[in-house]
């Protein structure tokens, strides 16, 4: 299992055990699902089925695929704004050996011949999430959908960090966001890393066979304008990282 620890705590597996499998759709109508609830483990979360069809009546899709993904994002999002109640989440199963396999959908698909090793596309959101864990959530105002987002804190780094994805706007349209942070001035510096599909398919996925890999990684550099604000935007179905940790950003894209 690929594993997200939301709290350095030891983990109680006295905890309620959650596995949603679910189509997009429904990870993103579960964002909230645990803002009122008791604490639970995320033992297993995936996009499993696509929007609008037959579910477990049907197969498996075939392979992670990029709205699934945003759509697991999202979730993953929810998770860690309650992060005193969901100290982990785990994504299962991990690997596919593609000569033969009883589940389709894996974080990574792998075969005797190297060439055929693939990061799915949702390896590369749990990856960027990982890399920027926060010690403490803080609380954000604005709306939800189609923006969803949690902001935080890495004490370690004396950093700030929001984390978004973007669901479904109207008209495909991209959405503007600003970010400020308390205690945080014009200046200040700080990376955004961009997860997106720019081919634009939501059902576009890694397939091992050809080697594609649909997901664009950028990263950009932001000084912070007026009251300490931090603004860009982002467009449909995307991912995205803020972290004032500018150094360590700086060192990793050289």
């Amino acid at each position: 299992m690929m594993m997200v620890v939301t709290k350095k705590i030891l983990l109680c597996w006295s905890l309620p055990i959650y596995h949603p499998y679910r189509t997009p759709n429904a990870l993103v109508d579960e964002f909230d699902l645990f803002d009122n609830d008791v604490g639970h483990i995320v033992g297993e979360v995936a996009a499993t089925h696509p929007n609008g069809g037959t579910g477990w009546s049907g197969d498996l899709m075939p392979f992670p695929w990029w709205i699934g993904t945003v759509g697991e994002a999202v979730s993953l999002i929810g998770y860690e704004r309650n992060a005193d109640r969901i100290p982990a989440t785990f994504y299962a199963p991990v690997l596919r050996n593609m000569n033969r396999w009883q589940w389709a959908v894996t974080i990574v698909q792998f075969a005797a011949d190297p060439r055929l090793t693939t990061r799915s596309t949702s390896w590369y959101v749990w990856e960027l999430f990982a890399a920027h864990p926060m010690t403490h959530t803080l609380p954000a105002e604005g709306e939800f959908d189609p923006l969803y987002y949690v902001s935080g804190t890495n004490e370690d780094k004396s950093s700030y960090i929001w984390k978004g994805a973007v669901y479904n706007t109207t008209n495909h349209e991209n959405v503007s966001v600003s970010i400020s942070f308390e205690g945080v001035e014009a200046g200040r510096k700080a990376a955004l890393t961009v997860l997106t599909n720019p081919g634009g398919d939501p059902f576009a996925y890694n397939d091992p066979h050809t080697g594609v890999n649909i997901v664009s990684k950028d990263t950009v550099f932001l000084s912070a304008g007026d009251g300490g604000a931090f603004e860009f935007q982002l467009p449909e179905l995307s991912v995205a990282v803020l972290d004032t940790d500018y150094e360590s950003a700086c060192k990793k894209k050289k």
